[in-house]
């Protein structure tokens, strides 16, 4: 259990770990024990979409893994770097495939570095001369950006004459690309690069192929259910969708993710077909009963799968999920929702036992009771966070987990929103609308995924609207009436506060984490307070500022949320100077 579920990854890495270490398993042929080892376990997943988390925080333990058959090939790092390098050979002006290949490990340029050289990233990779920027970047950026401008040189002129898969041949071998590929899973990941560079020879030998004819074909490839390569995986820890678990069996399962949905929210106009062979046509909120004979036939399903889940357990099964505010709240097709209720609160009365209680009990419908071992994730260190995995957006989340004040009891939970205005009711947004709801999130993910904020002045075409308007959730675009209106008032408001000299300094200032949620024990009210900071930044100089932006007009409530933000962020780094800022719009 985690409320993140990179820490939920974490904690069942740090439990894998603790297995190898330390535990046995049955022989299934012999029946003795012995030593554990990563081929007897396995991370079980609802979706596809799942198992990236998982297989970077085993990783970084050194622990190896075997992705297997249905999840993602075109997720897997090696690939995405074949398919960045493909792409940028076939158009070199773009300065997103410029972008891309920067990024990847055949430069290994930082973000800070990419900032720095933008916008013109295409002809700063292969003009005549190298930008003046150059000389501002870091020492190690500078040598990887001017070794790239040397490469690129010389890769160019040989697009039009060397067949493409030679030509990927050549440039992985004078790249010295297998260096990248050491570590726990270098095994998956050679059998991977292998088979991105015969799908590239098999697409060249059908005929003639340029590479922005293969670009393309990847491309279309990308969005569909290729699967890892195969390889023999005898000791590594088996990642795998349920579907793809059936007819297997392990020593020991962690079933995990058990929250996250898998069929997304209804659409807006649904056409079921009827067993009279009639049609029913549902729009809106409106529900047939051909929708609810839907949804149960969709129950039924889960149902089935969850039982298939827990079977593949020979000896010792592991249940994880993230929570939402200390809830289990799962989601539409999610394995929890078909999970019985008393279940489901053993989640939450994990979450809340006592640091020295290692196991919490359940009593089934049978009237036997089970007992179930408390697995938490490792504290996080002082001035440290979980990383996600390369090539995304660091986006952080820290677990602060605090010694609760009674004994034998629970203190009640409560939103640092609703602690910072006492008129606030448990639930709700104090005097906000759905529409400065929306607007005030869009904000916040305009920060995290947005840019740098110089785009946008060219009108309701701009990129930075656009980009704006992909960020909605099908919810909220139906939450609001105008919502261009909407969109283009959050990327004003971005863009204002964007470029606030205090704000430029502060975010180029450090390390940049948002939506950071924690959980701290609030003595004055004997409550355990959560909430998620909108940025964290650890400054190079040492210290943390915690950054609040506001959309809203000023209010007394904002000073005394940012005030329980910064205690908590002192309790994630004791012994750090930590200071908050309120950033408004105007």
């Amino acid at each position: 259990m985690a409320n993140d579920p990179v820490v939920s990854a974490a904690a069942v890495a740090a439990e894998i770990a603790r297995i190898l270490r330390e535990d046995t398993v049955r022989d299934r042929r012999t029946g003795v024990a012995r030593a554990a080892t990563p081929g007897d376990i396995a991370i079980l997943f609802r979706s596809r979409a799942s198992h990236r988390e998982f297989e970077h925080e085993l990783e970084r333990l050194g622990i190896p893994t075997y992705v297997y058959k249905g999840l993602g090939f075109f997720d897997a790092d090696e690939t995405k770097d074949v398919v960045a390098l493909v792409r940028y050979l076939a158009r070199p002006s773009s300065d997103l495939r410029a972008a891309a290949l920067l990024r990847s490990r055949f430069v290994r340029l930082s973000d800070a570095a990419l900032a720095q050289l933008a916008p013109g990233l295409a002809i700063a990779l292969s003009g005549a001369e190298p930008p003046a920027a150059v000389s501002g970047l870091a020492d190690a950026d500078r040598r990887a950006f001017l070794h790239a401008r040397t490469q690129v040189a010389s890769w160019l002129p040989r697009v039009d004459r060397v067949a493409p898969a030679d030509l990927l041949e050549q440039l992985l071998h004078e790249t010295a690309y297998a260096y990248e590929l050491r570590g726990p899973r270098r095994h998956q990941a050679w059998e991977n690069l292998k088979k991105i560079r015969g799908m590239i020879r098999r697409i060249q030998n059908r005929g003639y192929a340029t590479l922005p004819r293969i670009a393309e074909h990847i491309d279309a490839l990308t969005a569909g259910d290729e699967s890892n390569a195969v390889i023999e995986a005898l000791d590594a820890v088996n990642l795998m969708t349920v579907h793809a678990s059936k007819g297997l069996e392990f020593p020991i399962v962690f079933v995990v993710n058990m929250a996250k949905g898998a069929t997304g929210p209804p659409k807006p106009i649904r056409v079921i077909a009827g067993g009279d062979g009639e049609a029913s046509v549902s729009v809106g909120p409106f529900v047939s009963e051909l929708d609810e004979a839907d949804r149960a036939r969709e129950k039924h399903e889960t149902r089935r799968l969850l039982y298939v889940a827990f079977t593949r357990a020979r000896d010792r099964l592991y249940l994880a999920s993230a929570l939402k505010e200390g809830a289990l709240v799962p989601g539409r097709g999610s394995l929890a929702e078909v999970l019985p209720d008393s279940l489901k609160g053993l989640f939450v009365r994990a979450d809340g036992v006592l640091p020295d209680m290692d196991t919490v009990a359940w009593t089934g419908a049978s009237g036997r009771t089970f007992e179930f071992r408390v697995c938490r994730a490792a504290p996080v260190e002082a001035g440290t966070a979980p990383a996600v995995a390369e090539h995304r957006h660091r986006a952080t989340s820290v677990r602060l987990r605090v010694p609760l004040a009674a004994e034998n009891t629970t203190p009640s939970r409560s939103a640092v929103s609703v602690t910072a205005d006492p008129t606030a009711e448990p639930g709700d947004a104090p005097e906000e609308s759905a529409r400065e709801r929306v607007t005030g999130r869009l904000v916040h993910r305009l920060f995290q995924y947005g840019g740098d904020g110089d785009e946008g002045q060219g009108g309701l075409e701009s990129r930075a609207f656009e980009r704006a308007r992909s960020l909605l959730t099908l919810e909220e675009r139906v939450a609001v009436d105008d919502l261009d209106e909407v969109v283009r008032d959050a990327v004003t408001a971005w863009q204002a506060m964007r470029a606030q000299p205090e704000v430029t300094a502060v975010l180029g200032g450090g390390d940049v984490h948002h939506e950071v949620p924690f959980s701290i024990d609030d003595a004055a009210s004997g409550r355990i307070l959560r909430g998620t900071i909108d940025c964290l930044v650890q400054s190079y100089d040492g210290s943390v500022i915690v950054i609040e932006f506001k959309t809203g007009k000023p209010r007394p409530s904002h000073e005394r949320q940012l005030s329980i933000y910064v205690r908590a962020a002192q309790r994630m780094f004791p012994g750090t100077p930590v200071s908050g800022r309120l950033i408004y719009a105007s």
